[in-house]
């Protein structure tokens, strides 16, 4: 079975993802890298790409696309996480609140912000993770962060309630927690709010029609099925693309040489053979093509 590639899982709450990392490790031969491109909260579902042997090494490329989710924002509970597993802070009756309250703060989210983090999150102030700090009562000031919300859509609202609720598509960049983006919004609005609800449905191409849940995952893994298996080349298909067609180029990818080539300088770009393999990754300067990752072994090539 290749062990090189991605496997897209449909998270279950309730689990982190490291626990998903170790499930999937579990099924597979000793000694198989295995890793995330960046942490799903416990309590959301949706996609969350594992990476499996030289896959790993691409995760870099991977962490830093736009994200897309579904959450709900509860309007009038304030809780000490920002999402529906703290402890409730502050409650008011927000039932005044309307469809075109919120539109109208909308644009004030689009675009580049500044959002302060929550204490609750993986983010490390020195060398310290914020939630291990929480976890001790303490509270610190967090620096906002700048982030980038691409589009912010009302998918389907519940108003005239004591706490209404509105379901959103959030497509944004990394970095973005929708846990503050959904406390700044609540706060706008002058009443407060929090997720109640969090489902990813893509990380860069990796969509959630393209994952698996766990336990499907696990069965084929242990039958040796490689179906649930995306190529490598999916996560670094945003790279811009430098075929080889010299062999004798084709040889100094596989041996980490540096080679001449007409292709536009880049700092970073993705090598392929010409019937569609992924080889590696690099940069041009000058002409120059310099290899930073080799995907391919000297072994398989002469097989």
């Amino acid at each position: 079975m290749v062990m090189d590639g991605f496997i897209n899982v449909d998270k279950p709450k309730g689990m982190t993802s490291h626990d998903v990392v170790a499930i999937i490790r579990k099924q597979l031969p000793r000694k198989t890298k295995v890793g995330h491109t960046g942490t799903l909260d416990p309590d959301a579902t949706g996609v969350l790409p594992i990476c499996v042997g030289k896959a790993t090494r691409l995760a870099e490329y991977i962490t830093g696309l736009p994200k897309t989710y579904c959450g709900e924002l509860t309007l009038g509970v304030v809780t000490d996480s920002w999402d529906a597993t703290g402890e409730v802070l502050a409650s008011c009756d927000a039932s005044h609140i309307t469809l075109a309250d919120v539109e109208a703060l909308l644009p004030k989210f689009i675009g580049e912000i500044e959002q302060i983090p929550p204490m609750l999150s993986a983010i490390k102030v020195n060398g310290q993770k914020l939630y291990q700090l929480a976890r001790k009562g303490e509270e610190i000031v967090r620096e906002p962060r700048k982030i980038t919300i691409y589009g912010l859509d009302v998918v389907k609202s519940e108003f005239g309630i004591k706490n209404p609720k509105i379901l959103f598509n959030i497509k944004c960049s990394k970095g973005t927690y929708i846990r503050s983006l959904f406390y700044d919004m609540g706060d706008a609005l002058c009443v407060g709010g929090h997720m109640s609800a969090l489902r990813r449905l893509a990380v860069g191409p990796f969509g959630i029609g393209s994952s698996n849940n766990l336990e499907d995952i696990k069965t084929k893994l242990i039958a040796s099925e490689t179906g649930c298996f995306l190529p490598m080349k999916m996560g670094v298909d945003h790279l811009p693309v430098l075929i080889i067609k010299n062999p004798d180029n084709y040889d100094d990818v596989l041996h980490g040489r540096a080679f001449k080539v007409d292709f536009p300088d880049t700092p970073i770009c993705r090598i392929e053979t010409a019937d569609g393999i992924l080889a590696g990754i690099a940069s041009v300067e000058n002409g120059c093509v310099l290899i930073n990752k080799m995907l391919l072994s000297v072994e398989k090539a002469d097989n």
